[in-house]
């Protein structure tokens, strides 16, 4: 008689364990994953949608976006303004691939309230990775901060709610996730206001133009060195060296930098470009011009990246990709090829890490592609 008593207080334990721990994780919402508020203490911003839902709620809605990774966010769009005349807002998303351009396309042009006109696609050739798929994805080549997001991620080919949900529980079943919503349960005993729920990641990390703010440094990531760079005076290249050398001393990270960056990669994913071809395919059909400009990395380590890896011929495939999707649609204005600074006068110090350009760089790049935005007739 005593052991299925035990066993029913044994059940009814561990149920209302796991419905705590999810209920503990969806409330905090450390990752932005569960839904499009968190408390004013998280570990990732999900700039995807908090960016999406920042355009739907502007009054006068932008008509020229640039796309592209964190490597983007220091485009201006009042530099593409100046030269175009239309309202413009950086849409650069942390860690993107081609699956975010996709949806964030879509998403745009299935709005009532959103009409691109122009689209500047800022692209790494990691953009197009072909990458083994992760232990928790759910959804094909979608990082979690799109694929949680249905707004977003409904325009994905494998996209379902039944797997949607399900991913939404294991994700609020991982330690990982458990310890960081934890840590901001302690944030908001020691400072109420922490409790606070609204939406508060755009404003802390963007300007309302979705320009990024801040930068770390990259061996010391809660230093700010955004206005060092600026400046152009950090020698960039030395810290890079340090840095480089220092990181070979590390476990797992015998090539130092390229063990942590997105480069280390071997190919170009044959899904990804078909993938790139259909929204440029559906970006023509809604009359939205493209510029396709290749993003730069700093000089040394460029160089290491060409030497070490198959950069340069990655590199040379997506450039001549783009010149026959080129000469197939016409609403591609312009391929820009701005990988090597050279190509935009752009300075080895004006980076705030390997491959992050400052708005120096980035307003150079804008002023390569100048005679061809003033040529067309917006």
């Amino acid at each position: 008689m005593e052991s299925p008593k035990l066993f029913k207080i044994f059940l009814i334990t561990f149920v209302s364990s796991i419905v705590s721990i999810v209920v503990f994780n969806f409330y905090f919402n450390v990752y932005g994953l569960f839904s499009d508020y968190q408390t004013s203490y998280r570990v990732v911003v999900n700039d995807r949608v908090g960016k999406y839902n920042w355009i739907i709620n502007m009054e006068e809605k932008p008509e020229a976006y640039i796309f592209g990774s964190s490597n983007s966010m220091r485009m201006n769009p009042d530099s593409i303004e100046s030269i175009t005349g239309l309202k413009s807002f950086n849409m650069g998303m942390f860690h993107a691939r081609v699956e975010d351009f996709w949806c964030m396309a879509n998403a745009l042009l299935n709005s009532d309230e959103t009409h691109p006109k122009l689209i500047i696609f800022c692209i790494d050739d990691w953009n197009f990775a072909d990458e083994p798929p992760k232990s928790d994805e759910i959804f094909q080549g979608a990082e979690k901060r799109l694929a949680y997001k249905p707004v977003l991620s409904k325009y994905l080919d494998d996209f379902s709610k039944i797997k949607l949900n399900w991913g939404k529980l294991s994700a609020a079943l991982t330690f990982d996730h458990f310890e960081n919503s934890f840590l901001a349960l302690q944030k908001c005993i020691i400072d109420s206001a922490h409790f606070q729920k609204n939406i508060p990641t755009m404003l802390t990390t963007f300007y309302e133009n979705g320009v990024r703010k801040k930068y770390g440094k990259m061996d010391e990531p809660n230093r700010d060195i955004t206005d060092t760079c600026e400046t152009g005076t950090y020698d960039m290249t030395a810290s890079l060296k340090e840095i480089n050398e220092n990181w070979k001393t590390f476990p797992f990270t015998p090539r130092g930098i390229l063990d942590k960056s997105h480069s280390a990669f071997d190919k170009l994913s044959d899904r990804r470009i078909k993938l790139f071809e259909r929204m440029i395919k559906m970006l023509n059909k809604y009359n939205c011009k493209v510029i396709l400009n290749m993003m730069p990395n700093q000089p040394y380590f460029k160089k290491i990246i060409e030497e070490q890896t198959t950069f340069k011929t990655r590199l040379n495939r997506l450039l001549t990709y783009f010149n026959k999707l080129k000469m197939k649609y016409d609403n591609i204005i312009l391929i820009k090829d701005n990988s090597d600074i050279s190509n935009f006068n752009g300075d080895p110090n004006h980076f705030f890490d390997y491959m992050h350009p400052t708005s120096v760089n980035s307003d150079r790049m804008i002023e390569s592609m100048r005679t061809e935005l003033q040529e067309y007739a917006f």
